[in-house]
């Protein structure tokens, strides 16, 4: 092959990559330009902290929130990580909102609620609202180290 069909190859691959990239909206952002973060993100942060992820549960029925039912991971104590991810910060917002209805007309757990950009977290922990828990802190640290911030005290 001439070096000249090697480069225009290479140029047309280059440009397929560019198109692609931005048709898939970057690095971590909406359509719109908003920053967002994935679950993956997520789930590096909170390995780095000692929180790994584990079996998706799919028995029980978490709450619906704007429209939305979270991915739930089981942790290593037995506790659970529910994981709303939303497509803007605006719907996360909404998320937020529909369960403070919810909570407002229930009597119920409270879980420990974290929030990055688009993302909503609820960790489902054991025992009483007034004791530390296991994975409060390390959660927590995690979804600061990516912009976010507890919800919840």
């Amino acid at each position: 092959m001439s070096n000249k069909m090697i480069g225009f190859t290479f140029s047309v691959i280059l440009l397929a990559a560019v198109i692609a990239f931005f048709a898939g909206g970057g690095l971590d952002q909406q359509g719109n330009g908003e920053k967002t973060t994935r679950l993956p993100q997520l789930q590096s942060a909170l390995a780095v902290q000692g929180v790994e992820l584990g079996e998706e549960d799919t028995v029980r029925t978490y709450y619906k929130l704007n429209g939305q039912r979270p991915r739930t991971f089981e942790l290593a104590n037995g506790e659970f990580l529910s994981v709303y991810e939303y497509r803007s910060e605006n719907a996360r917002r909404k998320g937020e909102s529909d369960f403070e209805e919810i909570r407002a007309r229930a009597d119920m757990q409270i879980p420990e609620a974290y929030v990055v950009r688009n993302v909503l977290l609820h960790y489902w922990y054991a025992g009483q609202a007034d004791l530390p828990t296991e994975f409060a802190d390390r959660i927590e640290t995690a979804v600061v180290s990516l912009g976010g911030e507890r919800t919840t005290k």
